[in-house]
């Protein structure tokens, strides 16, 4: 978010998006097909840890074997890893209105 205030006040750009469409357009597929790799192994790492696990509650989740805390820890990784990715998205949108507007 830094980065694209930034760029927004100083007209600079730090990376990230670029004038071209194309470019654009494959920076937004790029970060889908992550996105979406990201929630298709959190998902299979919280069906794992379902099996696994007798406890009902994410929140209330303890990894007492090795395959079960491995995929607990896949699961919070996922989740990680997936925040991280969409932080990482937001810039792109804000410069483009940035470039918009000037």
């Amino acid at each position: 978010m830094m980065i694209g205030w930034q760029a927004c006040v100083h007209k600079e750009q730090y990376g990230g998006a670029s004038h071209h469409p194309v470019a654009r357009a494959l920076y937004i597929i790029f970060t889908l097909v992550l996105f979406g790799v990201v929630l298709l192994a959190g998902r299979m790492s919280y069906r794992h840890w379902k099996v696994l696990s007798n406890i009902s509650s994410v929140f209330r989740a303890e990894g007492y074997e090795r395959k079960e805390y491995m995929a607990l820890a896949g699961l919070f990784l996922s989740c990680t890893l997936g925040a991280g990715i969409f932080w990482l998205f937001l810039p792109l949108l804000i410069l483009q209105q940035c470039l918009r507007a000037h």
